[in-house]
């Protein structure tokens, strides 16, 4: 079950803080993150019809602080910052774009902070969790 602070957009269930980001692969416009809760209970967050995807220092034992997940009219445009603090980064006119079509069309921005490790700013069509 997907349940999000109203406030926060928190994931809190199922709770990841502490958790590990163990594996992350990709098909077309679907990716699956393979996470961890701290009692190792496994999960997948799948992010389908993705949009934009950026990923930042994986690494072994990537634990997780916490995971957010907004979605259109909610979501503000700085909640897109960081696809502009990358190596790789889009232009200020990119992100305006980019932040008018997440309202728009009611897309997701996911965004998976650490405690160590690996970042993820992500925007889909629909994200979801599988328990294995």
């Amino acid at each position: 079950m997907l349940k999000i602070a109203e406030d926060s957009h928190a994931l809190i269930e199922p709770n990841l803080h502490d958790g590990a980001l163990v594996g992350i692969s990709s098909d077309n416009e679907r990716i699956d993150l393979t996470v961890d809760d701290a009692e190792a209970r496994r999960f997948h967050i799948i992010l389908d019809g993705v949009v934009e995807f950026l990923a930042t220092d994986f690494k072994q034992g990537n634990i997780i602080l916490d995971v957010t997940i907004v979605q259109g009219g909610q979501t503000q445009a700085n909640d897109l910052g960081t696809l502009n603090q990358s190596e790789y980064s889009q232009d200020e006119k990119y992100l305006q774009k980019l932040h008018r079509r997440v309202v728009d069309e009611s897309l997701y921005v996911l965004q998976l902070n650490p405690s160590y490790g690996c970042q993820i700013i992500s925007i889909a069509r629909k994200v979801w969790i599988e328990s294995t």
